[in-house]
């Protein structure tokens, strides 16, 4: 919810920019794209970023990994790096048993990783 509010924020003051650059004058409008420009490709490769979240992973097709389940579990995350995991929604929400069929779906998820995940912890391979 919070993100797409802040995502729709976000395209309302883009419109606004684009406006306003078509109504300035020619330096105003090359400084506002230079700017535009250089921020995004700073975005983009990292700079100043110390965040480990979501660096560059690369898992090969053909390993017998059929879903994203199977492959959280081949790099065998800590449980901190499974908390992070859920934190940035790259695994189911929790279920908060409704009833309805999402925490349902939810809740046999995370019954067969919790299964597997623990089998990991104990094997030596861990």
């Amino acid at each position: 919810m919070i993100y797409t509010l802040t995502r729709g924020v976000g395209w309302v003051f883009f419109a606004i920019h684009v406006i306003c650059i078509g109504q300035s004058s020619l330096p105003n409008q090359m400084l506002s794209i230079s700017l535009l420009v250089s921020s995004t490709l700073l975005t983009i490769y990292n700079v100043g970023n110390d965040n480990v979240v979501g660096k560059k992973l690369c898992i090969k097709k053909g390993m017998g990994l059929e879903s994203h389940k199977d492959a959280y579990l081949y790099l065998r995350p800590t449980y901190q790096e499974v908390r992070i995991l859920e934190h940035y929604l790259r695994l189911p929400c929790r279920p908060e048993n409704n009833g309805d069929i999402i925490s349902q779906w939810n809740s046999d998820w995370w019954k067969e990783w919790d299964e597997r995940y623990f089998r990991l912890l104990l094997s030596k391979h861990f």
